[in-house]
């Protein structure tokens, strides 16, 4: 769906656009969650969005103590550089 500088997205192009995002959102999370190796989501400033069972056991943490912590706040400052390696 290109779109020129003059043109609107109507609201059932974006309601569809809205639509594909959250598919392929959920194809990916789906795809995380049953990865053998561990696997973490973290935003710009390093807090964990989300992460998956194999790194739940891996690093002996539960998803309530990742709960929007950063990576440094749960392994140590220097302690997750080292965990991720």
């Amino acid at each position: 769906m290109e779109r020129f500088e003059n043109q609107r997205w109507t609201s059932q192009e974006v309601a569809r656009l809205i639509a594909v995002f959250e598919s392929e959102r959920r194809y990916f999370d789906e795809m995380v969650t049953t990865l053998p190796v561990p696997v973490a989501t973290v935003n710009g400033d390093g807090a964990i969005l989300s992460a998956n069972q194999a790194f739940l056991r891996q690093f002996r943490v539960n998803r309530e103590e990742l709960e929007r912590k950063s990576l440094a706040i749960v392994f140590g400052d220097a302690g997750w550089r080292a965990a991720l390696m």
